[in-house]
């Protein structure tokens, strides 16, 4: 799963509500052998 963040707001995706969401998400994609990642710019983060 890739999520796309506006740079503008560029740490909302770390914060509630959004985070446990993002973490819960990323746990199901690793269960069925994918990853979610996290855009911001040029920013990669893979959420674990």
């Amino acid at each position: 799963m890739t999520v796309l963040v506006d740079p503008a707001y560029a740490t909302i995706w770390q914060r509630e509500p959004y985070f446990d969401d993002l973490r819960r998400w990323a746990g199901e994609a690793r269960r069925n052998g994918g990853y979610l990642i996290v855009y911001v710019a040029d920013v990669v983060t893979v959420v674990e």
